[in-house]
């Protein structure tokens, strides 16, 4: 994990123009990232999220609380448990 503050970072970005483009790129891949959620929660049923969830993050499941996983599927514990039953 690395932390940087905002002035540190924009003092990068005026020196170099390449990390410029790496902290846009992630900014803008981030954007994506929460846009793809949102319309996951929007159009997506509870199970079609889960088998997403299973699919972009292989292996999280293991590692990760069902409290967690159904917080960030947007269903109870429960609802998470039938899921993936």
């Amino acid at each position: 994990l690395l932390s940087i503050t905002y002035e540190n970072r924009e003092r990068l970005c005026e020196q170099s123009h390449k990390m410029e483009h790496f902290f846009r790129k992630k900014a803008n891949g981030g954007f994506v990232s929460q846009q793809r959620r949102i319309l996951s929660l929007l159009n997506n049923n509870a199970k079609e999220r889960y088998e997403e969830f299973l699919s972009l993050y292989p292996g999280l499941s293991q590692r990760l609380s069902k409290t967690l996983i159904a917080s960030y599927l947007g269903v109870s514990r429960e609802t998470l448990s039938r899921l993936s039953a």
